[in-house]
């Protein structure tokens, strides 16, 4: 899932003819995923994301030495689809 995000991110800055100068884009929440997997002693691989995420890619296709990606994920937000789970985690 990281490798996707980083192509995603990747193919953003390499068309830079696609955008003008020192674009600002808001990431939406309903559009932006910030998920993590773990390979659960072999038998699965289990996924969880975070539900509140808020940020932006500053982009500069002038200078992409300029462009800069902030992003806040809300910790408490975490869902791993098991409540035991998310309140150890949440704890933690």
């Amino acid at each position: 899932m990281l490798k996707k995000s980083l192509l995603a991110v990747a193919l953003v800055f390499a068309s830079s003819g696609a955008f003008a100068a020192a674009e600002t884009y808001v990431m939406d929440n309903h559009h932006t995923q910030v998920e993590f997997s773990w390979n659960h002693f072999g038998f699965s691989n289990p996924v969880a994301n975070f539900d509140q995420i808020e940020g932006s890619i500053n982009y500069d296709a002038d200078d992409i030495t300029k462009s800069s990606v902030e992003a806040t994920i809300t910790t408490a937000s975490i869902n791993s689809h098991v409540k035991d789970l998310d309140e150890h985690l949440s704890s933690a």
